[in-house]
């Protein structure tokens, strides 16, 4: 099954425009889980050489979290279903964003509320 999950995900990824724009690349998925990356480039920096603008990651949360949710929510596939409501990003770590890193990564857990219904 998660390969099957794995497969879809990646599919979807390849069918989004904002996805592709950004260079998002499906890493993993299982069930209401998913990993994805982005390979860091200097137009996704706020200056050559200078970390990585903040709303990639911010993109890259939503995106992660928008793939989860797809995988326990099929009516949610493509980000067609869903609608961001809130987005809280908070940086931790400059490391995390130093000048030097290639790839970005952010996984995403969809953890229903108890008045979500689903199907």
């Amino acid at each position: 099954m998660a390969d099957d999950l794995l497969a879809v995900a990646r599919d979807r990824a390849r069918s989004n425009r904002f996805w592709q724009h950004l260079g998002i690349d499906v890493v993993d998925v299982r069930e209401a889980w998913a990993k994805l990356r982005v390979k860091v480039s200097d137009e996704l920096r706020n200056a050559p050489g200078a970390p990585v603008h903040g709303g990639v990651y911010a993109a890259l949360v939503d995106a992660a979290i928008g793939c989860a949710l797809a995988t326990v929510n099929p009516e949610s596939a493509g980000g067609v279903g869903q609608t961001t409501l809130d987005l809280n990003v908070t940086y931790l770590a400059r490391r995390a964003a130093r000048p030097s890193s290639r790839r970005a990564r952010c996984c995403g857990a969809a953890a229903p509320s108890p008045s979500a219904r689903y199907g």
